[in-house]
Parts: structure tokens; C-alpha cells; sequence
């Protein structure tokens, strides 16, 4: 098993499909370059995921497993230049986590492990496992994503759920849910920088939680806002009068029913892992994840699904 160390993701012509049956050359340079390397000199050689994006819309079109060798920096116009050679390209099924990085080249701090020898065979049983419309979400029009999430949310098993209407929620959220000690008033959005159009309406969803617009019983302690987004980062936004704001990638919440698939998770195991996104409760250590007294050996590294929050199967 070896890791993937770089993902580079490009909408250029004739470029990553057009290296498949020989050596290639390919370069980034200034902004394209998306991290700081840690050590003067570049690796021999790096297991490299390559993504192809449309040109117009930015839609994930491809993806192959290869190799990136051969690194030379150079300046070019004031800008930094890193050439490459990229080399044995096979198609890959391209994971949920990587399907919305727009162009660049990253470093992959996800955790995600490859078999390079096997990447045909070892496709990611639990992504075959999916219902269509989760790997829709990556490029789905917005009415699609609100919609995905409310289904996506059911079938995590919360079902104490209820969606707005599409044509009846000005000002309103597009669901809220609650379970065990949990109430979250949802919103999906498609908007990358969604902080400056949704400032307002995060205020709004604060107000009606502490007027308890929408009856959510005296047994639900916690209370947070969730953003459902593309963006590839669970983050904690603010936390305004004890209610948490937080960003929610959906890929995560897929994590969660591909982990239900094989796992048993009872309600109260359910809520502690949702009410947990996005927090220091919910972090990856090479041993295992620890949160509020749960803790079990990583067992999902080999699905590909990981990112910087990584599930685990929990204690029963």
C-alpha cells in the first residue's frame, strides 16, 4: 500500500487523458501551487491522483491513479514553475472528497490510502454501495443539492426530520431535524464563499432556534446551524449564544451512512458523532478517534473516504 501524497486537478485540453499511453510533461506554477513544501528537495517519485474538470463548467469529469516524477522549480515571469513527468496512468474511480477541489495542485493531507497495483480491483466496495444521488451532489444545480441532503440526511437514520418547502422557504431554512439531545436547523448551499450571502440568514436560524419556531422538544441540549456545502473542510464557524454555526461538507455525512452499512450505531452513538463534527471531539490520531469515551482502531482507511475528520467504527 502506498499513499497518495499529491492530488493535481487541471480543465486543460488534451492533458492528463493525453499522457495515458506515453511519458509526459505537465507544470504548475504561482497560485496553481496549493501548499508549502516541508523539505528542499521533491520525492523521486509520488503516487498522484490527477482529476480532469470541464473547461465551461467546472463539472468532474475524470480521474486517474498515476505517478508524478522528475520535479524541477524554475521562475518563469516572477511566478514559481514546477515541471514534472507524470507515468502510468490508470482511470481510478475518483473518491467523493476529491470530486469538488477545483484546479490546482495539493497535497493530500486527507489520509486517504490506495493499492496502486490493484486500483482496478480494489474500487471501493462502499462507493458502490452508494445510491446515485450522493455522487450526484458533486455537481448537481442547487434545487438537486437541497433535496440530496434532505435524503442523504434520512438515510443516516435521523427520523425526526422535516424539509421546507422549495417554494415556500424565503427566510426559512431548507430543514431541521432532531435526535436524542440534538436539534439542527439546516441549510444546503452550492456556494463556495456562502459566509457573504448567507451572514443574515444565519442570524435568522439563531433567532428561531431561541424562539423555538420549530418546536423542537425540552430534551434537545444542543443546538446548532449547519451549512451543508461541497467545500472539503468540516468547520466550526461560530458559536453565537451557545448555539453552534458549523460548515458541513455532505461528503462527510456520507462517511457516516457508508460506516452504518457495516456497523451497528444506535441513536445515542448517532447523535454523538453529528453533534461532534467539526470539533477538537472529532480528530484523527494514528491510534484511533476518541470522542466523548468512544474509541476503536481506524477501519476506514481502505474505503478512500477520509478526510482531516476521520470516522471510525465505535465501541459498541
Amino acid at each position: 500500500m502506498r499513499d497518495i501524497q499529491y492530488i493535481m486537478v487541471s480543465d486543460w485540453d488534451y492533458h492528463w487523458d493525453c499522457l495515458l499511453t506515453k511519458k509526459g510533461h505537465a507544470h504548475f506554477s504561482g497560485n496553481a501551487i496549493k501548499f508549502k513544501r516541508h523539505s528542499e528537495k521533491y520525492p523521486d517519485q509520488v503516487l498522484t491522483l490527477f482529476i480532469k474538470r470541464e473547461k465551461h463548467t467546472g463539472i468532474f469529469e475524470r480521474s486517474w491513479l498515476g505517478y508524478a516524477k522528475n520535479f524541477e522549480e524554475s521562475t518563469a515571469h516572477g511566478k514559481r514553475v514546477v515541471r514534472f513527468d507524470v507515468t502510468d496512468l490508470k482511470e481510478f474511480l475518483c473518491p467523493l472528497i476529491f470530486t469538488s477541489y477545483p484546479n490546482g495542485w495539493y497535497e493530500n493531507n486527507s489520509k486517504v490510502i490506495f493499492s496502486f497495483d490493484n486500483a482496478d480491483a480494489e474500487q471501493l466496495d462502499a462507493e458502490h454501495s452508494l445510491p446515485p444521488f450522493c455522487r450526484d451532489m458533486a455537481t448537481c444545480d442547487w434545487l438537486s443539492f437541497e433535496l440530496n441532503c434532505f435524503f442523504l440526511l434520512r438515510l443516516l437514520g435521523i427520523h425526526d426530520i422535516r424539509k421546507v418547502p422549495q417554494e415556500h422557504n424565503s427566510g426559512m431554512p431548507d430543514g431541521y431535524f432532531q435526535i436524542n439531545d440534538l436539534a439542527v436547523i439546516y441549510d444546503a448551499t452550492i456556494m463556495d464563499n456562502f459566509l457573504i450571502t448567507k451572514e443574515k440568514q444565519i442570524q435568522l436560524y439563531v433567532r428561531q432556534f431561541k424562539e423555538n419556531r420549530f418546536l423542537f422538544n425540552d430534551t434537545c441540549s444542543e443546538k446548532q446551524v449547519w451549512i451543508i456545502t461541497r467545500n472539503p473542510a468540516c468547520r466550526l464557524i461560530d458559536t453565537i449564544d451557545g448555539i453552534q454555526v458549523k460548515e458541513i461538507p455532505f461528503q462527510e455525512l456520507v462517511k457516516v451512512f457508508i460506516h452504518r452499512l457495516d456497523n451497528e450505531v444506535d441513536s445515542t452513538m448517532l447523535a454523538t458523532i453529528l453533534k461532534n463534527f467539526g470539533t477538537e471531539n472529532y480528530t484523527y490520531n494514528k491510534d484511533g478517534v476518541k470522542y466523548r469515551g468512544y474509541e476503536r482502531h481506524l477501519v476506514f482507511n481502505d474505503l478512500g473516504l477520509d478526510s482531516d475528520f476521520d470516522l471510525i467504527e465505535l465501541l459498541d
